[in-house]
């Protein structure tokens, strides 16, 4: 009987911590405390209260990395607009080669720059959408070619591609339609080949296939990179993690948010 007292009074504590032991890391909802005990309803109330504070301080820090980055854009574009004509006053005239280096080196620095800023707007945009339950209801339930996404995103990298003696194409695609965000979609394909040209030495390869797969569409990316160490996948979408580069005076220039990002629109979108 006492046994069976003890069982009956920790049943409320045993969901309490069934609700926590299933939450995802971003999940800072409160717990319900409907049907506790008295003697438990405080803590878990408290434990509420810890949750609001935690999300309204990280609300607050999306804020500021979403503006902070919204308002590096003004002038890093002046920046570089103005590179740009020091570029053209260059090359119509002599200039030492010094010059034409530094200049160089300045356009390279400001195009990072860039792509850093367009990554932290788009990894606080969609921190704030999973918090609040994923996509919108119409991006849900849009047909999107599959296929013409990856077509898309070939040829945006294929300069990236040229410069590295990257053979870049598709080895194989089927007219492939899937449910998603098109936006996210493309977001996602430019991420991950993007990731692949980076990291593959010169005169690789990187292969895009779209195929159905299971009555699943399926994305993949293959290069003919040295992959991943093992020591390294436990941190693979870490944020601003990046992996080691394949030639060591060719390391790559990214931010180390490709695959954070990447893996965040999976979450949102509901696939793997």
């Amino acid at each position: 009987v006492g046994l069976w007292l003890v069982n009956r009074a920790l049943r409320p504590l045993r969901r309490v911590r069934e609700q926590v032991a299933e939450r995802r890391a971003d999940d800072l909802s409160p717990i319900d405390d409907s049907a506790l005990p008295d003697e438990i309803r405080p803590v878990i109330s408290e434990f509420n209260g810890l949750l609001a504070r935690l999300k309204s301080a990280f609300d607050t820090q999306g804020r500021f990395v979403a503006d902070a980055a919204h308002e590096l854009r003004t002038p890093l574009t002046a920046l570089r607009l103005q590179i740009q004509s020091l570029a053209r006053q260059i090359d119509g005239r002599a200039a030492d080669d010094g010059i034409r280096l530094a200049v160089g080196r300045v356009s390279d620095g400001l195009d990072r720059a860039t792509r850093l800023v367009d990554q932290l707007l788009t990894l606080a945009r969609e921190d704030h959408r999973r918090q609040s339950g994923g996509v919108d209801e119409a991006d849900a339930t849009t047909s999107v070619a599959l296929d013409a996404i990856a077509r898309e995103a070939i040829e945006a990298l294929s300069d990236l591609a040229v410069a590295r003696d990257i053979d870049l194409g598709l080895a194989a695609t089927e007219p492939v339609r899937v449910i998603g965000d098109r936006h996210a979609l493309g977001m996602l394909a430019r991420n991950l080949v993007d990731n692949a040209i980076k990291y593959t030495p010169r005169g690789g390869t990187v292969d895009v296939r779209v195929q159905h797969v299971d009555g699943r569409g399926r994305l993949t990316v293959e290069d003919s990179g040295p992959g991943v160490p093992p020591s390294e996948l436990p941190q693979l979408f870490d944020r601003f993690h990046r992996g080691t580069a394949p030639d060591a005076e060719d390391r790559p220039t990214g931010s180390g948010l490709g695959l954070t990002i990447s893996a965040n629109l999976l979450e949102l979108m509901g696939s793997k």
